[in-house]
Parts: C-alpha cells; sequence; structure tokens
C-alpha cells in the first residue's frame, strides 16, 4: 500500500529480498539526519523510519546518549507554527547499519566495494532512491547481530 501512495519511508533492514521481487520493500538505511521536523535517511527525505534489525545495535549500544528534546519557546502568534512542533535542532545516527566490502548473500558476480577512501562514495553506494538503495551494493548493507559489531552513533549534527 505506502509502495502504491509513493510515501517517503525507509527501514533499516538488509535488502536481501530485492532479489525475490520485493522491489516496494524499504531497506538499507544505514544514517539520519533529523533537523526540526525534516528527517533525512541515506540523503532522502523521508517522513518515516522503522529501525527494523539496527534495533539489536541501539539494544546493545551503551555509549548511545541521544540528546534531551524540548518543545520550543512559544513567544507570541510570530512562533505558534513552531511551538506546534515537538522538537528543534538537529540530531545525527550514524552505522545503524554497516557497508561490507562484499556481500554475503549475493552472488558471486556482486561486485566489491573497494572505494573507501574516496569522499562520499559510501554515501553515493548507500543513497536511497524511492526508499531503498538500489545500487548494486545493497546487499552489502549488514546489521549487527553480535554486540562487538555495534558502531552505532548518535549526536547532535555538526555546525
Amino acid at each position: 500500500m505506502l509502495s502504491k501512495l509513493k510515501m517517503p519511508f525507509a527501514e533499516a533492514k538488509t535488502c536481501t529480498d530485492y532479489a525475490s521481487g520485493c522491489s516496494f520493500c524499504p531497506c538499507g538505511a544505514m544514517r539520519m539526519h533529523l533537523r526540526g521536523a525534516t528527517l533525512v535517511v541515506n540523503e532522502a527525505e523521508v517522513m518515516l523510519l522503522h529501525l527494523a534489525q539496527s534495533k539489536f545495535a541501539w539494544a546493545h549500544s551503551s555509549a548511545i546518549q541521544m540528546p534531551a528534546w524540548a518543545p520550543p519557546a512559544s513567544a507570541g502568534a510570530q512562533s505558534e507554527g513552531a511551538a506546534k512542533m515537538w522538537a528543534g535542532g538537529c540530531y545525527e545516527v550514524n552505522h545503524l547499519g554497516n557497508l561490507n566490502a562484499t556481500c554475503r548473500v549475493c552472488s558471486a558476480r556482486a561486485p566489491t566495494f573497494s572505494a573507501w577512501g574516496v569522499p562520499g562514495a559510501v554515501e553515493k553506494a548507500t543513497r536511497l532512491r524511492r526508499h531503498r538503495v538500489q545500487s548494486d551494493f545493497r546487499g552489502h548493507i549488514v546489521y549487527a547481530e553480535r554486540a562487538e559489531d555495534v558502531r552505532l552513533q548518535a549526536r547532535t549534527c555538526a555546525p
């Protein structure tokens, strides 16, 4: 249903269902920015992010402390719209999932990701298009299943 409506949503889930014909299933969320009421996941604005397979990382990351959120102060009619928003500021979360050099569930024809030192290469390889990563590297995204693999980061956005 969501795919037919073309609603912008994302999911921190592996993209292995793509080969089975589930081209409408969201997958591949690795990073997000929340600036006020605008949510951007893998460089695509969305209205909803389901954490799915990244929940293990949240549960096993003792170093994560999300910043305190508070509604903006109301100062009359000028800020009435802002006062209705429940969040302000900007926060980013990285490493919901991680990109591997190779794909553990793909065929032998899957490319090897080798552009680690190229600025923006990971972002380009994992950019969302219509709520999923559709590049040849979609199967390279994995989500932590062991505590020692958790790399989740959350912080206030850099200025």
